[in-house]
């Protein structure tokens, strides 16, 4: 006989089979009881799910109620999305967190189980039935050992009839209950405790029930008791029979209100026919539960009481019920119901993959699939799960314009790019504008953006753009449209035009409640934030964008993962970005769309080679050579043997322009540069906006080397400190290749200046490399206070919001203490970042400047000289305050975005106080990139204030002259109908073309008010979508 006792130390998780009968229940509660100090111990119920039931046995530890009035608002959300209120009803005043994927789901359930395990003595945790649990199964694999590790619990998990697992006991029934046990468990004689074996037929549930009931067969003793019961009661009865051993509240409510109150349940629990193991009820054995139904069944005619069970259960509307309720109907093959269940379940539950699951199940029974296919194809697009969508896709015959697109779109992310043609080709007809037509081009727009042919998909998508903004269609269908043709107009290096396109689709992102379509832009928004202006303003939607990829498929995980740490790589310390890139890896190993694991492995090896770490991206060059299909992919080898001087860096130059890749570009220039080369056709065919470009070709192109430093500072500005790190580097080479006089002190400021940022970055061995270059005295002044004073301190003043302030804030005292609450206060108003538990209990060191206010808050001791820095970074965080109300563009003397915002706001509400209606003009000058790129900024600054001046000349007194952002300017015409506008603007381009030969052009966009515009936002929109339109009209043609 298998002696549970002996092997619960063997493993940290092992599971027993033992068969019914065996007394499983018996010996496992025996064992809990004998550990109970240091154990728990769970039995599945209907708390929502059985993700729930391991929820409750760990709030059981604790006072709930003391635990709710101090985390409530931080666990209570999460706690709601397993356990049902009705069996917890402090969880009542909570909404359910949004859906969660597997990674996100555990991640934030350990994070609670930490909470609640604090300094709780636990080492086994006994979980029985477990056959209830294999619908999470693929959860609990998961969860169960984190657990194991991260607090040293032995798991023992028991059922019956298991499936196999690791470290896996079974328990025989071949050998009978032994006499001597049973004597001993009921204190009777041996001769007793055989007759009670040989009734109970070895079942520990059974002989307990028998010697209850003075050793009586099971069959009188539930035949004897079923004689007392009334119609209504037996009805009662055997409708509770028909859910199984275990039954729930929830079960027992339905059945009261069909059949009335179960006064016989007093009797039965006398008798030990049933009893409640908290928190379900039961039969105490299969064969009770035979022997009911068996006598009862006659009173079903038809299946009645099957269906008046169901239906009363659905009426009840309990969320986490309509997976059981589908298993009711499925036993009596009511479809109509079973659909119905399934279907309810479908919307209730938040995990994608099970939605998938079940809508599997419904297409293997329904024979009207073609709207379960269509939401079954959503999913799999959703979940990258291409392949499978193609194959279903390929078995319609008679295919709509939507299930083409949808098949351009996987053939496109599979690599067919022939296949996917060939579809395209089909259509020599402009398809006409319909409610899915947005859809349908954001699908076809991924063969486009895939095999690079912007211009192409371009031209096709933006000349729908005004008819589909003036469509009824989904948010969700015009979301996906406006991203499309923003990833067009980022190929094509109109980087601004597209986060245009991906700030108007944001609101339709939000309303759609879609979380895979507000990823898509949030994420996009994070990539090309980084391009436009810098780590700052891409953190927020980097970060927003992987919170939510933790509900979608791991290869959305990748994709978010990659584009967060090459943001965090620009300012984070290196052991932090090195755990995201661990993280990566791991990811890289599941990932299984080819593409995705190439842009995964390609963003570790950039950062390695940026982190000058070449060592770890030399490991990774068997990775990439293995990867054959992507042309960029042998660059980026190529680029990676040059920087391990494995090759001549010279050939590489056409390779890497073709690529048009900023980081490889600027890669490669600073390596040509630290090696005494040069690139002079780069960087006149190729033009970009990153600061680290433009430095690079400064010092190629020869200009004054002390203009070199502006850029560092504008780099510093943006937060892209490890591109500045690496400026300084490539610039005290550049300066030691020319052999430049007098350059010994330049020198030093530059060593300083590398092991300062190398040390705000934690990279040492960089730091190691240079500080034998700092005298002493330059190194005396170098501590953590003056590194924080000398880089964070401008990025606190240059910080465009309250939030990146005080995220930049928390991240300067991380060095002295990494657990850490951070809060500001300006008068009433109150900004924090960081540990919010530590606000009650931790050590407070603060700074005042009325009205503003600063405070540290940490359970470690630091050292009271950190006063000078809270003083410091207050002063900075002031002049942010103070500098954020100016109200004048400085190049072009026209009044800027903020200002121009404010008083399009007054005159709205002037407006809906019965003044006239004005219009506003949005204005954009064509093809300004290249003016910039080919002729150079100076120049374009001088067409920008040209235009103003243009502008001013042509506008009344009171009117307003707007500078919105790059070369987009606002007009704001009051007591100006459309017709009245359209002149202004004419006159406008009529000068502007006599002054330039007809060589400038501008884009406009024209919206008058009227009762139909709801709010300023809608008016603005309206305008700039108009240009927009006006723009891509003249495109197509």
């Amino acid at each position: 006989m298998l002696n549970i006792d002996e092997i619960i130390n063997r493993y940290s998780i092992t599971y027993i089979d033992i068969p019914s009968g065996s007394g499983r229940t018996h010996q496992i509660q025996h064992l809990f009881s004998k550990y109970s100090n240091i154990s728990l111990y769970t039995y599945y119920s209907s708390y929502r799910t059985p993700i729930g039931e391991f929820l409750f046995t760990l709030l059981n530890l604790s006072d709930k109620k003391k635990l709710f009035e101090e985390k409530g608002k931080y666990i209570g959300p999460i706690l709601r999305n397993y356990i049902h209120p009705k069996f917890f009803s402090l969880l009542e005043v909570y909404e359910p967190s949004p859906s969660l994927d597997l990674e996100e789901e555990i991640y934030k359930l350990v994070q609670i189980i930490d909470l609640l395990l604090h300094d709780k003595p636990i080492k086994y945790w006994f979980i029985d039935d477990w056959l209830l649990y294999l619908d999470y199964n693929r959860f609990f694999e998961i969860l169960i050992p984190q657990i194991s590790e991260k607090f040293n619990i032995h798991f023992v998990i028991t059922g019956e009839n298991l499936p196999k697992f690791n470290n896996m006991y079974t328990l025989q029934k071949e050998k009978p209950i032994d006499v001597k046990e049973v004597s001993n468990y009921f204190n009777i004689d041996y001769k007793s405790a055989e007759k009670l074996i040989n009734l109970g037929q070895s079942n520990w549930n059974n002989m307990k029930l028998i010697y209850k009931n003075k050793f009586k067969s099971l069959e009188n003793i539930v035949k004897e008791k079923l004689e007392t019961l009334n119609d209504e009661e037996k009805k009662a009865l055997y409708s509770l029979t028909l859910i199984g051993k275990t039954f729930s509240g929830t079960t027992i409510k339905a059945v009261k209100e069909l059949y009335g109150p179960l006064v016989f349940f007093k009797n039965f629990i006398k008798l030990g026919l049933l009893r409640f193991e908290r928190p379900m009820w039961r039969f105490p054995s299969d064969d009770v539960l035979t022997i009911i139904n068996r006598e009862l069944s006659s009173i079903n005619t038809n299946n009645e009481l099957n269906k008046n069970l169901i239906d009363k259960l659905i009426s009840l509307n309990y969320s986490d019920t309509w997976g059981r309720i589908a298993t009711l109907a499925e036993r009596i093959d009511d479809r109509r119901r079973w659909l119905y269940c399934k279907i309810k379940e479908f919307r209730s539950v938040p995990n994608i993959y099970k939605k998938i699951e079940i809508l599997k199940e419904i297409l293997e029974k329904e024979k009207t699939k073609k709207f379960y296919i269509r939401k079954l194809l959503r999913l799999l697009i959703n979940t990258q799960n291409y392949q499978e969508a193609l194959e279903i896709l390929n078995k319609i015959e008679e295919k709509t314009l939507w299930e083409k697109a949808l098949t351009v779109r996987c053939l496109s992310y599979l690599g067919d790019y022939d296949s996917a043609k060939k579809i395209i080709d089909e259509f020599k007809e402009r398809p006409k504008t319909e409610y899915d037509t947005p859809e349908i081009l954001a699908h076809f727009g991924s063969y486009y953006f895939l095999r690079k042919e912007s211009k192409k998909g371009l031209k096709i998508l933006g000349s729908y753009l005004e008819d589909i903004t003036n469509t009824i269609t989904s948010p969700s269908y015009i979301s996906n449209y406006l991203n499309s043709l923003a990833l067009m107009n980022a190929l094509e290096r109109k980087v601004i035009d597209a986060v245009y396109f991906l700030n108007f689709a944001l609101p339709y992102a939000n309303k759609s409640q879609n979380k895979l379509v507000l990823f898509k832009i949030l994420n996009n928004l994070g990539d090309l934030e980084r391009y436009v202006n810098g780590p700052r303003n891409a953190l927020k939607y980097s970060l927003d964008a992987f919170e939510i990829s933790k509900s979608l498929s791991k290869e959305y995980i990748l994709i978010s993962l990659e584009n967060l740490v090459n943001t965090l790589s620009q300012f984070y310390l290196w052991d932090d970005v090195s755990n995201l890139i661990r993280q990566l890896k791991a990811l890289l190993k599941e990932v299984k769309i080819e593409y995705y694991y190439y842009l995964g492995l390609r963003r570790i090896a950039l950062i390695y080679l940026f982190c000058r770490r070449f060592e770890e991206v030399k490991e990774l060059l068997p990775l990439l050579e293995e990867i054959e299909k992507f042309p960029e992919s042998k660059v980026l080898i190529n680029l990676i043997k040059g920087f391990l001087g494995e090759n001549n860096i010279e050939n590489l130059e056409e390779d890497i322009l073709k690529t048009k890749e900023d980081q490889l570009i600027t890669l490669y220039l600073s390596l040509l540069i630290e090696r005494g080369f040069s690139s002079k056709k780069i960087v006149y065919e190729y033009h970009s906006e990153l600061p680290f470009y433009n430095f690079l070709k400064n010092l190629i192109l020869l200009e004054d080397i002390y203009s070199s430093f502006s850029y560092i500072d504008f780099m510093q500005e943006r937060w892209e400190y490890l591109d500045a790190l690496n400026s300084y580097i490539t610039l005290t080479e550049y300066i030691k290749n020319i052999g430049m006089k007098n350059s010994e002190n330049l020198l030093k400021t530059l060593y300083f200046e590398i092991v300062g940022i190398s040390d705000l970055l934690g990279l040492k061995h960089i730091k190691e490399k240079y500080i034998r270059n700092v005298s002493e005295e330059f190194s005396s002044l170098h501590t953590p206070i003056k590194i924080i004073e000398n880089y964070l301190v401008p990025a606190i003043i240059n910080s465009q919001n309250e939030s990146q302030a005080i995220t930049i804030i928390h991240r300067a005292f991380l060095p002295f203490s990494q657990n850490i609450l951070v809060r500001i206060k300006i008068g009433e108003k109150i900004l924090e970042e960081g540990n919010k538990f530590l606000r009650e209990s931790a050590l407070k060191i603060y700074y005042h400047k009325f009205p503003f206010s600063i405070y540290l808050y940490s359970k470690d001791l630091i050292d009271s000289s950190i006063i000078l820095l809270l003083r410091n970074i207050l002063n900075a965080f002031i002049v942010f305050w103070e500098r954020r109300y100016g109200i004048y563009d400085p190049l072009t003397e026209l009044y800027n975005r903020s200002y121009g915002q404010k008083k399009i706001e007054e005159a709205y509400y002037e407006y809906t106080r019965g003044e006239k209606p004005f219009s506003i003009v949005f204005i954009d000058i064509d093809s300004f990139k290249k003016i910039n790129d080919n002729l150079g900024h100076i120049y374009g600054d001088f067409i920008l204030k040209e235009i103003s001046r243009i502008i001013k000349r042509n506008i009344r007194q009171n009117d307003i002259a707007v500078r919105w952002g790059g070369d987009e300017f606002l007009l704001l015409l009051k007591r100006t109908n459309y017709e009245d506008a359209e002149k202004v603007i004419d006159r406008i381009s009529k000068e502007l073309n006599r002054i330039s030969n007809q060589e400038i052009n501008i884009s406009y966009g024209i919206e008058t008010m009227s009762p139909e515009i709801k709010n300023c936002e809608e008016l603005i929109k309206n305008a700039d979508l108009k240009m927009y339109s006006n723009k891509y009209k003249r495109l197509s043609n």
